[in-house]
């Protein structure tokens, strides 16, 4: 009993042992650098700070490794900073083997340089006169035993491989070790400044391409006509560039009032000179007065002494080639994402613990790949052969218990893979700039039509989609968990992808806060709509463009808008039609957030446009987004949910809103604040995906730089007045519509037993009076056993 305390009194702390290592490797470097820094080789041992010990010391390391010799200090105080950090000793002695290999890879290195005897001072100082004396008189850099190696006479690595091949690979190795060595955040800084330099050079490149090629295609276009001096127009400040270096100014050979722009010819230019004449229901092209004169005054009042006329600036709305400018991921601010050096190993524990889980429970399974994304770290499980699937999917709330995660969700299986899926939140969870997935998509090659840039996946790739092809989309999620963020990261997608001649907008809110900045904007028909009756009136209205568009189809024999835009005119078939035809068809997207408050005031007005739009306006372009907080079978009908096969579902209260929306349970345990499942037409599972996020800065930075190049001009101004009585075809009404109005003004009594008794008529023809009468917007709604509301008063309908 006496030796077992004894041998327990003397054992150290495992931090006793941390420090007193730490204490001899720095002992070490201090004992090594020192010897090596004050040796002198034509100097006696009473020289050297370290006496005797540290000359011979300092004459044996150098005289083995050269000038090498002095990294072998460097190595021991490495050794002594990762005892201070407490690294495994694994670990460690990984790192001090990567150490290690820098002086010997430095000695091969420097063997293979034979210089003469006259070195620098430097090095004549601190290299052994005893290596520098030996005949032929050399400078052995690496030592003698490298020196040996590398060109020794029986065998080298020379006559072996080369001086080529010794120096690659020795050179690899280096490298190696050093990387190794790098620590990983140092890495990632260095890294994202050398992205940021190869964007920034990118950008400049493509910038010097570009303008290179509109100068070339100028001078291919005017390359017959040289113009004289004395007729060039004085150059402004935005054509310096041009003048300085000397090309003529473009021009064409015939007046500009000469073009017939309803010509072939003239359809098939890259540029129109006037912009397309205005129809009544599609969008007018903005009007070239509204253009900068680009030249000066004095130019500009001189009369003209020549008939060539310089080429207007184009307008950015008639453009036929590319497309104008439009506002760049620069003008949005941008976030450092970082991540921990140690996140890699976390997750690693993570997935130890989760194949012990498994194990626990009679599951015996691998783990595949491990992805990390933004907020989401997903594993991927390989049960062996005989496995119910169902079983992992039983034990969730177990899983959960042993990875101490606030939530996770089962996929069970992924499609496509022989593994079943894990999701877990992120131990460093990131939020995902809405820069960054336009930045992407700028830069890319792919391009949608209506692009809807939503986040990122479980695994970190970028996740946009096209509403052209869903074609209709219901959002749907509790408060808070980022459904307004989304749709505000929805219109920013369009808006700074697509120009005003496009994609167009109508946006529904009836909460007269969340969207109504985004009035002002040059893509919207109409201002933000915060009334249910002016919500009601924008569907009538959406569902008369989308049969005005249909006939244009069927008259020009064409099967979608797709074929419109891209059709060759025929100027003589088109003047035909009754209707003036457009020459573009925008996109039209239809955006009510709040859907549930509109049907809630008039149910059957609002579901019923709805469900039509749904059903046939895809092929004409025209597309739906619905949001709710309250994803209830009342609200989401089943109308509704047959039509809408794309659906975002954030968090929700309960697995019947699950239900309701996705068609499965899991979006009750989603985490929150951009958090969604996304459900795309013949997808086999929802994909889920973190939300990217856009603060109101950069909206308001967006919505200015809009406004500054393109003017807003609504189609409709307000549908406060669209759909009144006016607009009704006098035929569909009944005879008694007249009397009947000025009845139910008169009286303020809206009621069908009403008109019954004072027209005395039947009850099947007054209560189709009432239907006209509400459909004029004379009368509201029914409200069950309340009274109608009266909508107009006697003053304006005295007629």
């Amino acid at each position: 009993m006496g030796k077992e305390r004894k041998k327990a009194s003397v054992s150290l702390s495992p931090q006793t042992v941390f420090a007193v290592k730490t204490c001899v490797y720095l002992a070490l470097a201090c004992f090594s650098g020192l010897s090596l820094w004050s040796f002198q080789h034509n100097q006696p041992y009473t020289q050297n700070w370290i006496g005797l010990l540290g000359w011979s010391l300092s004459s044996f390391l150098l005289y083995n490794f050269g000038v090498a010799a002095f990294l072998i200090p460097l190595n021991f105080g490495w050794l002594s900073f990762l005892n201070m950090k407490r690294t495994p000793a694994p670990l460690a002695f990984r790192k001090a083997a990567a150490f290690g290999a820098i002086p010997v890879c430095c000695a091969v290195l420097l063997s293979m340089i034979s210089p003469a005897q006259n070195l620098p001072q430097f090095l004549a100082t601190r290299v052994p006169m005893v290596v520098m004396d030996l005949q032929p008189p050399k400078a052995y850099l690496g030592g003698i035993p490298f020196y040996l190696l590398y060109d020794g006479n029986s065998f080298s690595l020379k006559l072996l491989i080369g001086a080529v091949g010794t120096g690659l690979i020795f050179l690899a190795i280096l490298l190696c070790a050093i990387f190794y060595l790098i620590p990983k955040s140092f890495v990632l800084k260095k890294k994202a400044l050398l992205d940021d330099l190869l964007k920034f050079l990118k950008n400049k490149f493509y910038a010097c391409w570009n303008a290179c090629k509109k100068l070339l295609k100028n001078l291919v276009n005017n390359k017959s006509y040289v113009p004289e001096p004395s007729l060039r127009v004085p150059s402004s400040p935005s054509v310096a560039k041009k003048e300085m270096l000397k090309l003529p100014t473009p021009v064409i050979s015939l007046p500009l009032e000469n073009k017939d722009l309803h010509d072939d010819s003239s359809v098939n230019r890259t540029i129109f000179l006037t912009p397309p004449h205005p129809t009544k229901r599609t969008l007018s092209p903005q009007k070239r007065t509204d253009l900068p004169n680009l030249l000066p005054k004095d130019s500009a009042s001189a009369p003209a002494q020549t008939s060539y006329k310089p080429l207007p600036t184009p307008s950015p709305f008639v453009l036929a080639g590319d497309a104008p400018d439009l506002p760049q991921y620069h003008l949005l601010s941008k976030r450092n994402v970082r991540r921990p050096e140690s996140l890699l190993e976390e997750l690693k524990k993570k997935a130890a613990i989760l194949q012990q889980t498994l194990a626990s429970f009679g599951i015996e399974a691998a783990i595949g790949n491990i992805c990390s994304g933004p907020t989401l770290a997903a594993f991927e499980v390989l049960p062996n052969t005989g496995v119910k699937v169902q079983k992992i999917k039983a034990l969730e709330n177990d899983i959960a218990l042993n990875l101490q995660a606030s939530s996770i969700r089962i996929i069970a299986p992924i499609p496509g893979k022989a593994a079943v899926g894990i999701e877990i939140p992120n131990p460093d969870p990131q939020p995902v700039n809405f820069r960054d997935l336009l930045e992407d998509y700028q830069k890319g090659t792919q391009r949608l039509q209506v692009p809807l840039l939503l986040g990122r996946k479980a695994n970190g790739d970028n996740f946009w989609t096209d509403l052209a092809t869903m074609p209709h989309l219901i959002i749907a999620g509790t408060t808070g968990s980022g459904k307004s963020v989304c749709i505000n990261t929805i219109v920013m997608s369009l808006i700074m992808t697509s120009p005003p001649t496009d994609i167009k907008l109508v946006i529904v809110d009836p909460k007269k806060v969340e969207l109504t900045g985004y009035s002002q904007l040059p893509h919207m028909l109409t201002p933000v709509i915060t009334e249910s009756k002016e919500a009601h009136s924008a569907l009538i209205w959406l569902v008369r463009e989308m049969e005005l568009r249909y006939e244009i189809l069927r008259f020009l024999g064409l099967r979608n808008i797709q074929s419109f835009n891209s059709r060759t005119r025929n100027v003589d078939i088109e003047a035909s039609y009754d209707k003036e035809i457009p020459e573009k068809m925008p996109f039209i997207v239809g955006i009510i957030d709040e859907l549930s408050d509109l049907l809630l005031s008039s149910s059957h007005d609002i579901e019923t446009p709805i469900v039509r739009l749904a059903q046939m306006a895809r092929a004409v372009g025209i597309h739906l987004i619905l949001a709710t907080q309250r994803p209830s079978r009342d609200v989401i009908t089943g109308l509704i949910k047959a039509n809408f096969p794309s659906r975002i579902a954030f968090k929700v209260a309960n697995k019947v809103n699950s239900q309701i929306i996705i068609d499965e349970p899991g979006a009750e345990n989603l985490m929150g604040n951009g958090d969604m499942l996304v459900v795309s037409p013949g997808s086999f599972a929802p994909v889920r995906v973190q939300g990217a996020y856009i603060c109101d800065d950069d909206i308001n930075k967006v919505i200015k730089d809009l406004c500054s190049r393109f003017p807003c001009k609504y189609v409709i101004p307000s549908f406060n007045t669209y759909d009144d009585p006016g607009s009704m075809d006098p035929e569909d009404l009944d005879p008694l519509f007249n009397q009947a109005k000025t009845l139910v003004l008169q009286t303020g009594n809206a009621s069908t037993t009403f008109l019954q008794r004072k027209l005395k008529i039947g009850y099947a023809r007054a209560a189709s009076i009432i239907d006209q009468l509400e459909e004029a917007r004379i009368v509201g709604p029914s409200e069950g056993a309340k009274p109608r509301q009266i909508l107009v008063q006697l003053s304006n309908q005295d007629d």
